[in-house]
């Protein structure tokens, strides 16, 4: 019997519903197009809960925003301090909010390990170069 595993936890599969959803389709059965029916109805006539409920459905709020701001071109150690400047600046102007800022920054830090981990690579193979010109 030969099975090939997969590490990890593979997780339900693609397409799988939710026990519970499952349940209130099957309770609800034929009856939920006329429920869905009834609150857009109801939010037709003025009943603003009813209007939240399609619009949530229909148009759900955003998590993120794309932002806009100067942010300087990125080279070196020098530019990212220089954008994390700009991003602070940018939230004192109003222009973005502290949680946006927070996620530029860590998406910046996250760049910083990019150069650096590069950085580490070319200092490394000079290394190994000067070592093996020296043998």
């Amino acid at each position: 019997m030969s099975r090939s595993l997969k590490p990890g936890n593979p997780g339900k599969p693609k397409g799988a519903r939710n026990r519970t959803t499952r349940m209130l389709e099957a309770l609800l059965g034929k009856s939920a197009e006329d429920i869905a029916s009834a609150v857009i109805e109801a939010a037709r006539r003025g009943d603003m809960t009813a209007a939240r409920i399609v619009l949530d459905r229909v148009l759900p709020a955003k998590k993120d925003r794309a932002v806009e701001f100067a942010l300087p071109q990125i080279t070196g150690a020098d530019s990212l301090l220089r954008a994390g400047e700009a991003v602070l600046a940018a939230v004192a102007a109003g222009m973005i909010t502290p949680l946006e800022a927070e996620a530029m920054m860590t998406l910046l830090e996250r760049h910083r390990r990019f150069v650096e981990t590069a950085d580490h690579e070319v200092r490394i193979a000079g290394l190994e170069q000067q070592t093996a010109m020296r043998e």
